[in-house]
């Protein structure tokens, strides 16, 4: 498969395979190496459905909306949570937008073709229970280091829409009335320089009845304190916050 190579916020270049991501200095040298995962385990799926249902579920629908979405592994993820755990609110929730700065990612992505490890297949068919089968369709891999190449049927992809979009550029988009943002496990190739600035905007799309999830990736790069300060708190599902009010100051 060819490696396609983009420029990032942080001056470095990112090559995507499919469900992973590499990162160059200029100089060539690898700086960082990002793998995308179904059911990644730095999220509680289970907890953040039942939060989903309890937060949006005598409200007439919501939004979810996807940043640094690469193969969709997450998207699809987030998907078979909600239809498994929280099936009542599912025709409130669908589609989540997936959305990617790239547009070769994005063009992967609207392909369908996902490359599992053998802890994704474990992973799929534990958290939906036993259902691997009825979301996905085996399809030759086009990574050569992952176990399986796989496709989701029909009823699990058209519940995503895959389109391209910066973060940085596109919260202005987002209805600011229950959305829920997932910005995870990228803020560091967004830049620190950047962090202030996007958190006083996400805080600004979620105010009104919203939530962000982050990912431990973002813990270790420094984003809770700087959410905390632009009036977010955690809630009881970890990495997923929930603005509260600013109280006015005289």
């Amino acid at each position: 498969m060819e490696l396609k190579f983009y420029p990032l916020h942080n001056n470095s270049i990112q090559t995507f395979k499919s469900n992973e991501n590499e990162y160059y200095d200029k100089n060539g040298k690898i700086k960082n190496r990002t793998v995308t995962y179904f059911f990644r385990t730095d999220l509680d799926w289970l907890y953040f459905a039942k939060l989903l249902n309890k937060k949006y579920k005598d409200q007439p629908s919501f939004n979810i909306v996807q940043y640094a979405c690469s193969d969709g592994s997450e998207a699809y993820t987030t998907a078979m949570a909600i239809k498994e755990f929280a099936p009542n609110i599912a025709t409130k929730a669908f589609p989540i937008i997936a959305l990617d700065k790239f547009p070769d990612v994005v063009k992967e992505a609207q392909s369908g073709i996902c490359n599992l490890f053998e802890d994704d297949i474990s992973a799929i068919d534990w958290w939906t229970r036993g259902k691997f089968n009825d979301y996905f369709q085996v399809v030759p891999r086009t990574n050569p280091d992952c176990a399986m190449g796989v496709k989701p049927k029909k009823p699990l992809k058209n519940l995503i829409l895959f389109e391209q979009a910066d973060v940085l550029e596109d919260l202005k988009n987002i209805p600011n009335k229950n959305s829920v943002v997932m910005c995870r496990n990228c803020w560091e190739y967004i830049g620190k320089e950047n962090y202030d600035k996007l958190a006083k905007e996400l805080y600004e799309v979620t105010k009104n009845n919203g939530l962000l999830v982050i990912g431990d990736h973002d813990e270790l790069h420094g984003v809770p304190p700087v959410l905390l300060q632009n009036g977010f708190r955690e809630t009881n599902v970890k990495r997923v916050y929930e603005p509260i009010k600013k109280v006015a100051t005289i």
